[in-house]
């Protein structure tokens, strides 16, 4: 066909049909709208995600609240003998869940997105177990869009804590009876020994013990020996009252002392007042036969089983209380197994003697009681630096610094008391027992 300019081709009609050059533009906004409803959503996700850990944690908190709340008020109830109100099961239990529920409910986050809480709290055995179940909606953001007007939020938290003074514990104590321990209780009664009898250690050799031992204990004068004894006596007794006040025993106790040797006061019993009995021969030997404090702790770590968790008799929590000076001694018995550095020789001793057969605790040798999940406790009662003195400064000077150390490593975390006060020895050991008896073995689980 043909017009008067010429023929009619069509273009004119066709060609914005063709144009393909605007449909890039429409393809990417169409892609975008899932990439950005995917980031939206991802957005979302990351804010349920941060509010369901932040609602986990205070639960947790909440969950220890209630247990916490319930054992306590058992407690008192048996400090009390049931004398006072709200001491029966339910009550208890409407206690600790009214604490949970109250601790929940006073939180800001909590206030603004929690739906329902409810805790529940239960015992069994000396446990008491608490079980909370949440439920918060978080507002929608970005999902909005694809019709979510809230982000749903949900857990459950479980905790469980034992009564701590009514867990079972067998208790092994393992005191130092070596001539070191014959130094005088205070500094008076170090000056009054070292007037009487020219030395600051009292002698408990069968040779010397009336002069030295027999003579300044006829005088007043004690020995720290005699603290410990008493100490240890001290702990014996919180340990029965314990026991009485909760009907049971749950507590039992051996007791061992060491000088080169292990000497078995008593073997492990529930029978405190046994205990209490052997207590009172401890004493300083007869013969001065040195210190071997590493081979008492291998000697006793067979002896001590892996320990429980403390909630029934059958599987008790092991603990062990080592109160010790720190200075191995083998000068008298040639013994040579103590840990560099040594010891040097007195001036006294001959060209021969090229060191002194003395060290330090050493150190690694509490790890095998530790693996057994056993609590270690160390009581350290300082080595008087009597600086100045060849035999201080030879003897015990070459490794004095590693003393504290190596007794701090061998003790479980949080376990290590230093005594270097009159009254110190009884104050440690009655700290580690109690903190042995108050381990809550809290666990918690989502």
């Amino acid at each position: 066909m043909s017009g008067a300019n010429g023929p009619v081709t069509g273009d004119n009609g066709g060609g914005f049909g063709r144009d393909e050059r605007g449909a890039v533009a429409i393809l990417f906004g169409l892609t975008m709208i899932p990439i950005v409803l995917m980031i939206g959503a991802a957005l979302d996700y990351t804010r349920a995600s941060a509010m369901r850990s932040r609602l986990n944690h205070l639960m947790d908190r909440a969950a220890l609240a209630a247990v916490k709340a319930a054992a306590q008020k058992e407690a008192d109830c048996i400090a009390r003998n049931y004398l006072i109100s709200g001491c029966s099961t339910a009550d208890i239990q409407k206690l600790g869940v009214g604490a949970g529920t109250q601790f929940v409910k006073a939180d800001h986050a909590f206030q603004s997105y929690g739906k329902t809480i409810a805790v529940t709290l239960a015992k069994a055995d000396v446990a008491w177990s608490a079980n909370l179940v949440y439920a918060a909606e978080l507002p929608a953001s970005m999902t909005k869009v694809m019709g979510m007007t809230a982000l749903p939020v949900k857990g459950t938290v479980t905790s469980n804590i034992s009564l701590g003074t009514q867990l079972y514990l067998n208790v092994h104590l393992l005191l130092d009876r070596s001539m070191s321990m014959g130094i005088g209780a205070t500094s008076d009664d170090i000056t009054r020994l070292q007037a009487l009898t020219g030395c600051a250690f009292g002698c408990h050799s069968t040779a010397d013990a009336p002069t030295h031992y027999f003579a300044p204990k006829a005088q007043g004068i004690r020995f720290r020996i005699d603290d410990l004894r008493d100490a240890a006596t001290t702990l014996v007794a919180t340990a029965k009252t314990v026991t009485a006040s909760n009907a049971r025993n749950h507590i039992q106790i051996a007791a061992y002392g060491f000088n080169h040797v292990v000497t078995p006061l008593i073997a492990l019993t529930s029978d405190l007042n046994a205990v209490g009995s052997a207590i009172q021969s401890f004493d300083m030997p007869d013969v001065d036969d040195g210190t071997q404090i590493g081979d008492a702790i291998n000697w006793l770590t067979p002896r001590v089983p892996t320990s429980g968790d403390g909630m029934a008799a059958d599987r008790p929590q092991q603990v062990v209380i080592l109160v010790t000076d720190g200075v191995e001694d083998g000068i008298y018995t040639g013994w040579e197994g103590m840990t560099a550095p040594t010891g040097l020789p007195l001036s006294w001793w001959g060209p021969s003697y090229t060191k002194a057969n003395t060290g330090a605790f050493p150190t690694g040798v509490c790890d095998a009681l530790k693996q057994k999940d056993v609590i270690v406790g160390v009581v350290y009662t300082t080595y008087v630096p009597f600086v100045g003195t060849e035999q201080y400064d030879k003897l015990i000077g070459p490794f004095a610094a590693n003393i504290s150390p190596n007794l701090e490593a061998c003790a479980s975390t949080g376990y290590f008391f230093v005594a270097s006060k009159p009254g110190e020895i009884n104050a440690g050991m009655q700290h580690l027992f109690n903190k042995a008896m108050a381990e809550s073995a809290l666990r918690l689980t989502h």
